[in-house]
């Protein structure tokens, strides 16, 4: 089974991160019982790796896709479905610790099929 390369880090005041691999059923699992502290401090995830420090420079890839949602207009329900309708993947859509009925911000997270660089992620996510 594919493992994905990530970086875990303390909060987000800190720059020192570890990277670790995981596999998609273990991100799954990760992110479903994923916790934020009321400051918005808590621990976190990116879904690729760094050299040493978490700073785009230090960035050597991207092994998941992130996609933040901060004005969709229909349900959570009707989101899921359009997913799950709309793209031909695995995906895991969660709520951002800004998230609130009045203002819905969804992040959705979609594995690569490969490591992609930091510029090629930007192409992606732009055409995602």
């Amino acid at each position: 089974m594919r493992k994905y390369k990530l970086a875990k880090g303390m909060n987000e005041n800190s720059n020192v991160i570890a990277n670790v691999e995981a596999t998609w059923p273990k991100i799954v699992e990760i992110f479903s019982r994923h916790e934020q502290d009321a400051t918005k401090l808590g621990k976190y995830i990116v879904g690729g790796y760094f050299k040493s420090t978490h700073r785009e420079e230090s960035q050597v890839a991207r092994t998941l896709l992130t996609l933040d949602l901060d004005s969709y207009s229909g349900s959570l329900l009707d989101l899921e479905m359009e997913l799950r309708m709309g793209i031909d993947c695995a995906f895991i859509a969660y709520s951002t610790f800004r998230h609130s009925p009045d203002a819905p911000r969804i992040r959705i997270i979609v594995p690569m099929s490969r490591e992609v660089t930091p510029s090629e992620y930007r192409e992606v996510s732009r055409q995602f």
